[in-house]
C-alpha cells in the first residue's frame, strides 16, 4: 500500500478541528485503551508483534501511518501509531510498561498513553476501515469553565452528527497515565469514511469549523490532531 504524504496534508488542512462527547457511548465491560506513538524509518513496513500484544492481555484495534499533524504539543511528531484494547492497565507494572515500547522492533517509541476506553455506536459504519481517513486528537483542557465546556461540546457534537459526510467518533481514552510527554486529558479516535468525504465536509461546513475552532481556543490549552490511515 502506497500512501502519499501530500494526500494527507491536502485532505487535512483548512482549519478542521474536531470534538467529541462521551454521551451515548456503548456500555460494556471495563476496557483499558493504550495508544502508542512511534517513529519508523519506513512506516510502510512497520509491523506490530501480535504475540507480544496477546501476552500483555491486549488486542490490536488499529495500527497505521500518521502522515500529517495540525496543532502542537511538546512531542516529536510520530509517523506511526498502534491502538490497543487491554483487559487491565499496564502502566502499574514496570515490565509491561517497558514491553509496550518493544512491540515494534526497530521503531523508535515516541509516547504511550493509557486510560479508560470508551467505544461509540456511531462508529458502526459500512465503510471499509482501510479506506477511512483516521484522526487522533490528543488534548489538554484548561478547565476554566467545565460546565460551559460540557454544554458546548454536546451542542457541537449534535450539530456535526446531523451533517452529510460527518466524521464519526470511534473511541475515547480518558488518559490516566502517559510516558514520553506530560499526561494529556484525552485521546479521541475519529474518522471520515474517506479522504474525499473529509474534504467535502470541511468545504461545506466552514461555519461549524469556525465554531469548533472557537471551542478549542476557549477550552483547550494544547492539542494536536494526527491524520493518517489504518494499515493493519
Amino acid at each position: 500500500m502506497q500512501i502519499m504524504k501530500s494526500k494527507y496534508i491536502s485532505a487535512f488542512c483548512g482549519g478542521a478541528l474536531f470534538v467529541a462527547t462521551v454521551s451515548g457511548a456503548i456500555a460494556q465491560g471495563q476496557q483499558v485503551g493504550v495508544l502508542g506513538l512511534y517513529k519508523a524509518d519506513d512506516p510502510q513496513i512497520f509491523r506490530i508483534d501480535q504475540a507480544k500484544v496477546a501476552a500483555l492481555g491486549c488486542a490490536i484495534r488499529h495500527t497505521g501511518v500518521i502522515g500529517a499533524a495540525q496543532g502542537s504539543i511538546e512531542l516529536e511528531q510520530p509517523n506511526q501509531f498502534v491502538l490497543l484494547a487491554c483487559g487491565e492497565a499496564l502502566f502499574g507494572d514496570p515490565v509491561k510498561r517497558g514491553q509496550i515500547e518493544g512491540l515494534t522492533g526497530a521503531a523508535q517509541g515516541i509516547a504511550v498513553l493509557e486510560g479508560d476506553l470508551t467505544d461509540f455506536p456511531m462508529a458502526k459504519r459500512d465503510s471499509a476501515v482501510s479506506g477511512r481517513q483516521y484522526i487522533l486528537k490528543i488534548g489538554y483542557y484548561n478547565n476554566r469553565d467545565v460546565d460551559a465546556r460540557d454544554q458546548d461540546l454536546a451542542a457541537l457534537s449534535q450539530q456535526a452528527e446531523a451533517l452529510p459526510d460527518a466524521y464519526a467518533t470511534e473511541a475515547f481514552i480518558g488518559v490516566t497515565h502517559a510516558s514520553g510527554l506530560a499526561r494529556p486529558d484525552e485521546v479521541v479516535v475519529l474518522f471520515y469514511d474517506s479522504a474525499d468525504a473529509g474534504e467535502r465536509f470541511r468545504k461545506n461546513n466552514k461555519a461549524l469549523l469556525g465554531t469548533i475552532g472557537a471551542f478549542n481556543k476557549a477550552h483547550l490549552s494544547q492539542s494536536v490532531y494526527y491524520v493518517g490511515q489504518v494499515t493493519q
